[in-house]
């Protein structure tokens, strides 16, 4: 996990980053905890959050995005129209639509996005309403609790491709096994975040 962020905007994401990438590409064969559904695969990770605070760091998220490299992209955040985390970049939402889809037609990139936690309850909790989730070339997956259902908390949309295991609930066991921080695992990584990578992993 990326440990050098000046901002230290990675203290409490990393390990969020770390259960996803571990259910995508954990090791295998090695005797140890758990292994990865594509364990020979080489992965990355970047803060993008980071990149959409304002319009000034969209170019850096278009540089990562557009990278022949990679191939598969899975994406574990999300917004809905009324967040004033991403109020200042709502005229870059375009641009990063603009640049995955070239990256799509260029390279062959597959972009898969975690639909949201929002539920459906609430009028945020509709993957529709997430700008970041209704581009033309981004496959939007939901979660299943554990008897193959939505989770209660899955967001629903007209978007969603696919849904995944995620867990019963967000903050409750059971959940998805994966690695966790300082070498160690967890038993309870739930949320659409988990579904997303079970599905950019197949």
């Amino acid at each position: 996990f990326p440990s050098h962020d000046s901002n230290h905007e990675l203290s409490t994401g990393a390990n969020h980053g770390t259960g996803v990438g571990g259910i995508i590409a954990a090791a295998a064969n090695n005797g140890k905890g758990i292994h990865g559904i594509a364990y020979e695969a080489t992965i990355s990770g970047d803060n993008s959050i980071s990149h959409c605070r304002d319009s000034t760091t969209i170019s850096k998220w278009v540089s990562v995005l557009s990278n022949p490299r990679s191939k598969i992209w899975n994406g574990s955040f999300g917004t809905n129209t009324t967040a004033t985390t991403y109020s200042s970049a709502i005229d870059g939402y375009d641009i990063l639509s603009w640049t995955m889809e070239n990256a799509a037609k260029d390279y062959g990139t597959l972009f898969f996005k975690a639909a949201g936690n929002e539920g459906y309850p609430y009028k945020e909790g509709d993957a529709n309403r997430d700008p970041f989730a209704r581009g033309t070339y981004n496959f939007i997956i939901g979660a299943l609790n554990g008897l193959g259902k939505p989770a209660s908390y899955t967001n629903p949309g007209s978007n969603l491709l696919v849904s995944a295991y995620g867990g019963s609930d967000v903050s409750n066991r059971p959940g998805i096994t994966t690695l966790d921080l300082n070498q160690k695992y967890t038993t309870s990584f739930n949320g659409t975040s988990a579904a997303t990578p079970q599905v950019a992993g197949v």
